[in-house]
């Protein structure tokens, strides 16, 4: 899908957060594009106290529903594929409490694409919600899927 016109500089703003600096215009698995580009966001990101990492997300989940709601709506496309900011959120959810090594991070980004694309209850019922809470929520299940998984595996371990 390409990128809709933009009329206003806050027209392409939105769609910059959106596509997530614009991974999620590339042609091919742009939400896999768009969980890598999260992963090393997070990756690059100074040490924080988990409370500020959570809070960080709060606050890009509820700009990312606002802003998928505007590029829903300007589309005409319920959650197109060029919206990737549902990707960061749910990745990054995925990522928190783990140590920064390379295998933690690719077992959390393989695993949080298998969420994403199987959409486990309660995920399925959550990307039918209007507006960007729908393409937001199920992400975010996936995350919190990745999340309990990589956990319990560092338990084991």
């Amino acid at each position: 899908m390409s990128a809709p016109s933009s009329d206003s500089w806050t027209d392409r703003l939105n769609l910059l957060f959106a596509t997530v600096g614009g991974s999620g215009l590339l042609p091919i698995a742009p939400g896999t594009w768009g969980s890598l580009v999260a992963a090393i966001i997070f990756w690059l990101l100074p040490e924080m106290l988990p409370a500020m990492e959570l809070a960080i997300i709060a606050l890009l989940l509820l700009l990312g529903v606002w802003s998928s709601a505007v590029v829903e709506q300007r589309n005409g496309i319920t959650d197109p594929g060029l919206i990737v900011i549902d990707e960061l959120v749910g990745m990054w959810i995925g990522l928190l409490f783990l140590p920064k090594t390379f295998v933690l991070y690719l077992f959390a980004f393989l695993i949080f694409r298998i969420f994403d694309i199987v959409k486990i209850p309660p995920a399925k019922q959550l990307q039918n919600l209007h507006g960007g809470w729908g393409v937001m929520l199920d992400d975010v299940a996936a995350g919190l899927y990745t999340l309990i998984l990589m956990q319990i595996g560092l338990a084991i371990l």
